[in-house]
């Protein structure tokens, strides 16, 4: 299909704030314009990455001097003297950041008193660790955007930079601000599509004025600083205290390199129209100057307690110098004329109304009133805004109770002998390897505790010191990064309390955080966190040991989105951080307690909890698998409101006497697909729900179905119900030869299936079949994993090492056997090292035909370790269509290692109880289909005869939205060619319909591939 598009001339004068021509150095690795370094000619660019900031700047009147960048700079004349003849100093995102690192080269760009614009995220990262760099943040986290366009949400909308950008009532952007690039070899003619604009989200330091932020929601780096302005005057975040010279204006802008890309090939021009615009606009600004802009960061204080320190900062844009008054209730404040208004300890008498006057030679402005409000505590009551309460008395089936508000816990591995003497009353014993008490939330719960404002925890714990194991922990099922964690010292080191809490996005402050106080000696202690939110965006946090506040400086982060509250464990997708010792007396309320009430909970236990009646619901309602062979069984498994009267299963009938607290099974031995309905009561309310079951006709003997995908819609595989989704973006379903298929469709793809009844008991020997396709033959370092594991896994690199029974699929030239173009292969690993290492992967020596469906069979045999053997394995494939199979690898010994013992992961358990397929690119994946694993013993029958289907034609539509163009399809993998004839290439990122594109050529021609 071809596509005319019309060229759109983005490098042309585009209006902005007006200013006469000034001189300006561009510092960058490319000595000029159509000249790259040497690094970035090698790899196919034949003018600058970045020439086209340099060509904007010309094209609007500015004398422009590229400068190649240089290490200590601060100790070549030349180079300060070429600096210093400019008006305006600019630094390319393509720099290496180790250029702006070590003291005398962060002192000296820090120093400069001639303005400078940072245009990369690298190297304004502040902190005091190894990647540290110009300290105009306070840490370094960084996160690429990946939206195919970035928009920018103006914090500061009436900053002059956002002179003629449209803008939303939200303060977004109408138009895009930039895109996400794609590198054409010139001398290959191969394209590698490039990582985003790489964002630094740790908080500005002190002074600092957020100007912009990324606005496109669903980007990783939603909300991340983009543009931000410091002023004379400021100090560094860098552990240096380095007096900032002149202003400084972060406009973070450029690709970081990807796809073979070298480091010198970073920031490739990425701006639209309207970031040009605003790059323009941001240049004339900091020539230009303007009248000051003032806020006060935070904007107010709440919730404080006396004694505690507090700051009030003067947030200020405008031309320097810029000074400050401060004033308390209209009144002016003798002395404070800083940026920053410090109380060291609050008194009663702070309380009241502040506000700053900023000024400059070109005018003043007056910011917002901020108020400062100090806590009232209450009278002393344990039981007021109690939210849940385990007492951990006593095990009901696998659960055991929340006495508030019927959040029970449900019991991992623990059974009535891990009910034992307890601090008061009873407790429960962990074994540190296994088992753990865990709570799966539902929406509308008022669980997890983190998602309250303010909030404490308190719990007694008995344990020796150990390895980074956790007592209470919040965690999501489909995002390794938020945790919110109660915990041993993450090294062992002694027997203090650890505090880890880590955002959505993966951001810490401080990382680990350790208390002073033992509570791990093996004696029973008491331990109480307690949180408030006094502004926005601003958490105090306090950790108290057996009553006694401990000086441990902790420092809490948002948005931290959990969906599951755990004891003695971590549960994300999988449970892992198994704590060795005893827990009793567990229980959170949605406010912060006073120290009053942490003294009364070291004397007594909880009498008299409250109890509240909340809606019914189901939370579970679903058979283990969704579909069986034929006479084959499941268990059907529901999970209902504990005070729930009547619980009826359609066509079971009443199975209340089947459920304990909440809580029951039925197994199912099916002839022909089920359809079940739930229906819990509780006086005159009833709640319903729906399930089915399908059966696998003409399955040969011998064989238990897994999963064939055909049950599921095409989609992500995690909300299909089924199978776990430990990164959020693991599995795709997806349509081939009439069969509903998985792909991984991310770089850190971990699903996984649990076994539950099926699994591989020690001295069993059972096989796995799976039918795989070949991923797309221009594929590289690409690698799918499929394996039978005990393994708890957080990411894909968990799967390197220490998993189990496993063959890998992955994609790479054969110089060695003659193949000099990519192909897949399948490999296998046998045995492992030691310390979590494991040989390289044999390969078998024959390709993986592309687009030809290959059965795959994996003789497992799971060892006693007791009796001292290996887990063994054995691997066949054979083409479909083939009359005989072929063995590939035989006898290879599982990589699971029995002496290794993962910090937190924990050591290799007996049972193999997951299926997990793994996969490490968003752009390429194998194909798999038809799971099944063998009832007992090794089974060398195909289970069922694949039957190719014919599809319908996928049909592709576009349409022009703005600027852009919209393809919309039915069904495929996108392809791209720049003619009919081709070369035909999937589009990079594997984008899902419909997908927007912005035209940078006459014409593209689009089309699907099965």
């Amino acid at each position: 299909m071809k596509i005319p598009i019309r060229h759109l001339a983005w490098l042309v004068a585009c209006p902005a704030l007006t200013l006469s021509a000034a001189n300006i150095a561009f510092v960058s690795f490319h000595p000029a314009d159509d000249q790259p370094d040497g690094s970035a000619a090698n790899a196919g660019f034949t003018n600058a990455p970045d020439a086209g900031y340099t060509r904007l700047l010309r094209a609007n009147g500015h004398n422009v001097t590229r400068l190649v960048t240089i290490d200590s700079a601060d100790a070549n004349p030349d180079f300060i003297a070429a600096l210093e003849t400019n008006d305006l100093i600019i630094i390319s995102r393509s720099v290496p950041s180790g250029h702006y690192q070590q003291a005398n080269e962060t002192a000296f760009w820090n120093g400069l008193t001639k303005p400078v614009m940072i245009l990369g995220g690298y190297i304004i990262r502040g902190g005091t660790g190894g990647g540290s760099r110009l300290g105009l943040t306070t840490g370094e986290t960084m996160v690429d955007t990946t939206s195919s366009n970035v928009y920018l949400r103006a914090v500061i909308p009436s900053h002059p930079i956002f002179q003629g950008i449209a803008l939303d009532p939200n303060g977004v952007m109408v138009n895009p601000y930039a895109r996400r690039m794609t590198h054409t070899n010139a001398t290959s003619g191969a394209t590698a599509l490039q990582n985003g604009i790489s964002v630094n989200n740790n908080p500005l330091i002190a002074g600092g004025a957020q100007i912009a932020v990324v606005g496109t929601t669903g980007d990783p780096a939603n909300n991340g600083t983009i543009i931000a302005e410091f002023a004379q005057g400021l100090t560094s975040g860098n552990g240096r205290s380095e007096v900032l010279g002149a202003k400084r204006l972060v406009f973070l802008t450029g690709s970081r390199e990807a796809g073979g890309v070298p480091a010198n090939g970073a920031g490739i021009y990425d701006l639209l129209p309207e970031g040009e615009r605003l790059f323009l606009n941001a240049v004339n600004y900091l020539l230009a100057g303007a009248p000051p802009i003032v806020s006060v960061n935070p904007p107010f204080g709440t919730n404080l307690y006396v004694g505690e320190p507090w700051t009030f900062t003067a947030q200020a844009t405008g031309s320097d110098p810029i000074t400050f008054q401060w004033y308390k209730n209209g009144q002016l404040l003798q002395g404070q004329n800083q940026p920053a208004l410090v109380f060291a300890a609050l008194t009663a008498e702070d309380a009241g109304d502040y506000q700053v006057v900023a000024s400059n030679p070109a005018g003043s402005a007056t910011s917002a009133v901020a108020r400062l409000e100090l806590a009232v505590l209450p009278p002393p009551n344990i039981t007021n805004s109690l939210i849940a309460y385990w007492p951990l008395d006593t095990l009901l089936g696998t659960k055991t109770p929340d006495l508030v508000s019927g959040y029970d816990m449900t019991a991992v591995n623990m059974v009535a002998t891990n009910v034992v003497g307890g601090r008061w009353g009873n407790a429960f014993l962990f074994n540190g390897t296994s088992t753990g008490l865990e709570r799966i939330h539902n929406p509308g719960d008022d669980l997890p505790i983190y998602n309250h404002p303010n909030f404490t925890v308190s719990l007694w714990v008995s344990g020796l010191p150990q390895t980074d194991r956790r007592v209470f922990s919040e965690g999501s099922l489909t995002n390794n990064n938020p945790l919110f964690n109660i915990g041993t010292h993450n090294a062992g080191a002694d027997g203090t309390v650890d505090i880890y809490i880590r955002s959505d996005g993966g951001g810490t402050v401080g990382d680990h955080r350790h208390s002073v106080a033992w509570a791990f000696d093996g004696n029973w202690h008491h331990i109480a966190y307690v949180q408030r939110q006094v502004a926005p965006g601003i958490m105090r946090a306090q950790l108290y040991v057996d009553g006694v506040l401990d000086p441990v400086e902790i420092t809490p982060v948002r948005p931290l989105t959990a969906m599951a509250t755990s004891i003695g464990m971590i549960r994300r997708a999988s449970a892992s951080a198994f704590f060795a010792g005893m827990i009793d007396e567990v229980a959170v309320w949605n406010r912060a307690l006073t120290p009053e009430e942490i003294q009364i909970l070291q004397q007594t236990y909880i009498t008299n909890p409250p109890t509240r009646l909340l809606p019914l619901v189901i939370t579970r309602f679903r058979t283990d698998l969704p579909a069986v062979v034929r006479g084959g069984t499941t268990t059907l498994r529901w999970e209902v409101s504990k005070d729930a009267t009547q619980i009826e299963i359609a066509p079971l009938g009443d199975v209340t006497a089947e459920t304990t607290a909440g809580s029951g099974t039925r197994s199912l031995t099916l002839t022909e697909p089920m359809t079940l309905v739930l229906t819990v009561r509780r006086g005159n309310d009833s709640l319903s729900a729906t399930t089915s079951v399908a059966v696998v006709e003409n399955v040969a003997s011998g064989w238990d179905v897994l999963d064939t995908f055909d049950q599921y819609a095409p989609g992500p595989l995690g909300p299909q119900g089924y199978w776990n989704d430990a990164t959020g973006n693991s599995g795709q379903v997806i349509a081939t030869n009439g069969h509903m298929a998985l792909r991984t469709p991310s770089g850190n793809s971990v699903g996984f299936l649990n076994l539950r009844n099926l699994s591989v008991q020690p001295g069993q020997a059972r096989t796995l079949f799976f039918r795989v396709i070949a991923g797309e033959p221009n594929a590289t370092g690409i690698t799918n994993v499929v394996a039978l594991t005990d393994k708890s896994m957080r990411n894909y690199g968990d799967a390197f090492f220490n998993l189990g029974p496993a063959v890998y699929l992955t994609a790479f030239t054969n110089d060695v056997m003659g193949f000099f173009t990519n192909a897949w292969y399948i490999g296998a690993r046998n045995g492992w090292i030691g310390g979590n290492a494991s040989p390289p992967p044999d390969f078998a020596q024959q390709p993986l035909e592309p687009g030809v469906v290959y059965n795959v069979w994996i003789n497992v045999t799971n060892a006693v370790e007791a009796d001292g053997y290996f887990d063994t394995f054995s691997v066949y494939i054979q083409k479909e269509g083939a009359s005989e199979r072929t063995l590939l690898f035989q006898d290879y010994m599982s990589d699971r290692d029995p002496y290794y013992v993962d910090p937190v992961l924990g050591g290799m358990l007996p049972v193999m109880d997951k299926l997990v397929v793994l996969g490490n690119s968003a752009s390429f994946s194998a194909i798999f289909d038809d799971f099944y694993l063998s009832r007992d013993g090794y089974n060398a029958t195909v289970p069922k005869p694949y039957q190719f289907a014919p599809a319908e034609p996928a049909i592709l539509s576009v349409q022009k939205v703005g600027n852009q163009i919209e393809l919309r399809w039915t069904r495929g993998t996108l392809q791209h060619a720049p003619a009919v004839t081709g070369p035909w290439t999937d589009v990079p990122g594997n984008p899902t319909s419909p997908w927007l594109v912005t035209p940078a050529e006459s014409s593209r021609f689009y089309r699907t591939r099965q």
